[in-house]
């Protein structure tokens, strides 16, 4: 050993080795130095020639990769090592540690094991993972050793005397040979295993896939096969694909190898440990991977990754609804030093599971952490907090108003003031104040995650109490105008003047809160209101109390009672059928100045005419909306007080009968038996021939209705089936006595509509034309409508340029007499869809908004940055005179280049001279290219991407 040498160590910030040969030139350069200090200057000169010598020899020797000798493997492991691998796993921790700063914890979620980021953030970290497989190829292609062969028949010839001797030396080097690969293998397979790792934050899951079964394969008998098998289930948990990671993670522990698995370091079996609790927790078996979580943070050695994992098994107690083993594990994050954020949550959740004393010492917990200036971007949390622990306690009226103090206090947690707007829509929607609640889950889709599971949920919550608003809406402002319209006409000026003194004195309130410095707009929402809607709602509706409901409802259990029950609703197709409520509630909104009066009076009912037309809206309205509680909403207390004010108000309305019998099927459910005869009763006096009543008298006569139903809509498939088979007079004959056949014959317009097609195909254009026009007359009302409006202008297109073309030879050339207008999905057509193709990326920009050079020459420089391996190439051209092409080529299909859209627009800022606005940006096709072109019609591409590579 040479004492000289010993202080030589690699270095990660000056790499030494970073040279093939400096290492060999320092050591030899020591030791000749050490030998001249021991043996003395007599025999300089003999050792410097030796050393040179020796120097030569390792020089000559060192470099290569097809001779397995111990000098050899020292040097590709320690020069594979401490270069390329070092540098290689450097940049993958950098990439890992800039998504860990991108991707922000929702701490009103269960938090995920391991941060992944999501699709976009993945975009970002492209050029460190990037870095990260280039150094590990490297190490793979400069260092990995392949001895030649020794069987070639040139040296068996030459060697044949020596054969036997060879043979008995490889019998005795076996087991050390099996020794040697592994040395010299050490750094080519965590290579490998780099590489998959890198694709696998890239989302790139199929060659992280095949990095990874490269690995267990290829070095089944090495220890890294067991990371390289947890790997493979962690890709296939992220695709979703649990039954294979559920193969593979039983395959990492089965019997074959426990051995070798035991002989694995803590780490490994932390991370299998931590692999199966990920695969529970993404199916929502939150309870299945208790256990497994539990035996990783036992293994798991590094602080950070242990105070996270405690505080993802305390939300899994929780969500069990374990309080006390929640409480406990938030109690331990809280002792091992976590981050600010993480503690502070910590201590919030425990109000979750606490009860009796424990709630008021930590209400008193909560109310001092209100004191301290520090926790102010958390008080949003801490007031939820408090509202739970009221909610424990049954005091709804601070339930509301924690809730209203936390949206007030939200500073930037978005989604935590939507998850009070949705608590307090939930209140509201028991009570229920239906409209109420709908503002509040409106507010609610607007600051909630979109990821968050039970958006989807709000938002169907949302659009159905939208029917309910809008029904209420049209009823109190039709009550109010008919209102005004009965009183004199200066009893009517001084009401609407008292009505603007109040529209002036809200524009007063909002000047000064606009003025206040501590003011939020989003702080308190009033009931949201179109423009100048005109109905009478009380504005501080939103601040509801506990008084009123208790006053109404008395005490109630606060839970979702949220349920759809999709009813069969009988429809006899009467006069009695509903009309449609589908126009804007704009005919409601005040057009001119809301400060004179002579805007409001326009929309007072004072004529005959126009009271019949408000009251016409009224029935509408209150009918519909009975429908909305009853069907939508299973809402039978709501729906049964509707229609008896419906009929109430208006006695002797359309919807009379109807009504009569929505009624007497509520009250029956209700098990209200003397109110479900009294209707019975009424339909029978008052309406003793109409389907209603027959029904009621015989439960068999709705299936004698379907019986008729069905072979109307039978007549119709069997002649559509007809025209399909291109049998044109039969369906044309089979039209005509389709009303002779069917006395009600509800498909009246799509028999005529049919009758019209089959004469285009079997007639004249002229014969085409009439049948189309007849439809058009006969059915305004219908959606067979328009389709004949379409098909009547296509045909005058098709005409146009058949005229064009026999006047200038030309089949696409435009018309000179009158314009036809060809809407953009017609110009569409134009355009071929093959996403296997090869693909371009294109961005369109106009000459003065940028120089076109900077511009193409930062995009060069992206993708060398995040596409490196893509070898893309990049150039620019002139659209028109106004307008500028940057082509990037080229892409294999249309997935690579979506892949590539959505990193320009994740890193934009990397690409400085792209302006802000102005500028359009998408993939197309190979085949497609010439013809956007020569078309330049740049919007109906534009439509044509859109619906075909971005909604799918």
């Amino acid at each position: 050993m040479l004492p000289l040498l010993s202080g030589i160590v690699p270095s990660p910030k000056y790499n030494i080795f970073a040279t093939n040969k400096l290492y060999l030139v320092i050591a030899f350069g020591f030791t000749v130095k050490g030998i001249v200090q021991i043996m003395g200057r007599s025999h300089i000169s003999c050792y410097l020639k030796a050393a040179c010598f020796v120097l030569l020899i390792s020089a000559g020797l060192q470099c290569s990769t097809r001779k397995d000798a111990v000098i050899n493997r020292a040097y590709h492991n320690m020069t594979g090592h401490y270069n390329a691998y070092f540098n290689g796993i450097e940049s993958f921790k950098q990439g890992k540690a800039k998504l860990a700063m991108s991707d922000k914890d929702d701490y009103t979620t269960i938090l995920p094991l391991f941060k992944y980021g999501t699709e976009s953030s993945s975009k970002t970290i492209y050029p460190e993972m990037d870095n990260a497989i280039l150094k590990a190829s490297k190490v793979i292609k400069r260092h990995e050793i392949k001895p030649e062969s020794a069987s070639s028949k040139k040296k068996k010839r030459k060697k044949k005397k020596k054969r036997k001797k060879r043979k008995k030396k490889k019998k005795k080097k076996g087991k050390k040979g099996k020794k040697d690969e592994s040395i010299h293998k050490n750094w080519i397979d965590d290579s490998y295993l780099l590489m998959g790792k890198a694709h696998f934050y890239k989302r790139d899951y199929a060659k992280a896939l095949e990095a990874f079964e490269y690995v267990s394969r290829k070095y089944k008998k090495y220890p890294i096969k067991f990371p390289a098998m947890i790997w493979i289930a962690k890709t296939h948990i992220e695709q979703n694909h649990f039954s294979l990671a559920q193969t593979m993670i039983d395959l990492s522990e089965d019997e074959k190898n426990q051995a070798a698995l035991e002989k694995q370091p803590r780490k490994v079996h932390a991370l299998i440990a931590a692999t199966k609790a990920d695969f529970y927790m993404k199916q929502q078996a939150y309870g299945q991977a208790i256990k497994p979580l539990i035996e990783a943070i036992a293994l798991t050695k590094k602080r950070k990754v242990r105070v996270r994992y405690t505080y993802i098994l305390a939300q899994l107690y929780q969500q069990q609804r374990d309080f006390k083993k929640a409480s406990r594990n938030f109690l331990e994050v809280l002792k091992m030093n976590p981050s600010y954020e993480m503690a502070f949550n910590a201590q919030i959740n425990r109000a979750k599971g606490m009860s009796g004393k424990d709630t008021k010492e930590i209400q008193r917990e909560l109310e001092r952490m209100l004191n301290d200036e520090k926790n102010s971007d958390y008080f949003d949390q801490v007031y939820y907090a408090l509202a739970n622990l009221a909610q424990r306690d049954g005091d709804m009226e601070k339930v509301v108003l924690y809730l209203n103090k936390s949206i007030r206090a939200s500073r930037s947690n978005n989604h935590q003031k939507g998850l009070a707007y949705v608590r307090l829509g939930n209140i509201n929607f028991a009570i229920p104040e239906y409209t109420i609640a709908e503002a509040y889950y409106d507010s609610a889709k607007s600051n909630l995650n979109p990821e968050y599971e039970l958006y989807g949920e709000i938002v169907d919550k949302k659009n159905s109490l939208k029917d309910i608003v809008k029904y209420l809406k049209i009823i109190a402002f039709e009550d109010s105008v008919q209102r005004l319209a009965r009183m004199s006409d200066k009893e009517r000026r001084k009401a609407i003047k008292g009505i603007i003194d109040d529209v002036i004195e809200e524009e007063r309130k909002k000047k000064a809160a606009d003025a206040s410095p501590k003011y939020d707009p989003s702080a308190s929402r009033e009931i949201a209101s179109s423009g100048g809607s005109w109905y009478f709602y009380n504005p501080t509706a939103l601040n509801f109390g506990y008084t009123e409901f208790s006053k109404k409802w008395g005490e109630r259990k606060l839970e979702d009672n949220w349920r759809r029950k999709n009813k069969r609703s009988v429809s006899f197709d009467i006069e009695e059928e509903p009309d449609s409520l589908d126009e804007d509630l704009s005919a409601m909104e005040i057009t001119g100045d809301l400060k004179n009066v002579d805007s409001y009076l326009e929309l007072i009912p004072t004529t005959r005419l126009k009271m019949q037309e408000s009251e016409e809206r009224m029935i509408d309205a209150y009918y519909n909306l009975g429908i909305v509680y009853k069907e939508l909403m299973n809402d039978k207390k709501q729906a049964a007080a509707t229609f008896e004010e419906l009929l109430t108000r208006f006695p002797e309305n359309k919807y009379q009968l109807s009504s009569y019998y929505q009624l007497y099927r509520l009250f029956l459910s209700m098990n209200n038996m003397p109110k479900a005869n009294y209707y019975k009763n009424a339909i029978l006096k008052e309406f003793p021939d109409s389907d209603y009543a027959k029904l009621i008298m015989n439960p068999n006569y709705i299936k004698q209705l379907e019986a008729k139903k069905n072979k109307l809509e039978n007549y119709y498939s069997d002649t559509y089936r007809a025209y399909i088979a291109g049998q044109y007079p039969v369906v044309i004959g089979r039209c005509e006595q389709s009303d002779s056949l069917f006395k009600q014959n509800k498909l009246r317009p799509k028999f005529s509509y049919l009758r019209a097609l089959a004469i285009g195909k079997h007639q004249d254009m002229t014969q085409f034309e009439a049948a189309l026009k007849d439809v058009i007359a006969k059915f305004p009302g219908d959606e067979v409508k328009v389709e004949a409006e379409e098909t009547l202008a296509l045909i005058a297109t098709l005409k146009t340029r058949l005229q064009d073309s026999l006047i200038e030879g030309d089949s696409i050339s435009s018309s000179s007499g009158d314009s036809v207008t060809v809407n953009t999905e017609e110009k569409e057509e134009i355009y071929s869809l093959n996403k296997t193709t090869t693909h371009y990326y294109v961005i369109i920009v106009p000459d003065t908004a940028v120089n076109i050079e900077d511009l193409k020459r930062e995009v060069s420089d992206f993708n060398a940055k995040f596409f490196r391996f893509k070898k893309l190439r990049t150039s620019n051209m002139l659209l028109n005179t106004e307008m500028h092409i940057i082509l990037v080529k080229n892409f294999g299909d249309s997935s690579n280049g979506i892949d590539y859209f959505k990193s320009i627009r994740e890193n934009i800022t990397a690409i400085p001279a792209l302006p802000k606005e102005g500028y359009q940006q998408f993939i197309i096709s190979a085949e497609n290219f010439p013809v956007l072109y020569k078309d330049k019609e740049i919007d109906v591409y534009l439509a044509f991407f859109q619906k075909n590579y971005m909604e799918g």
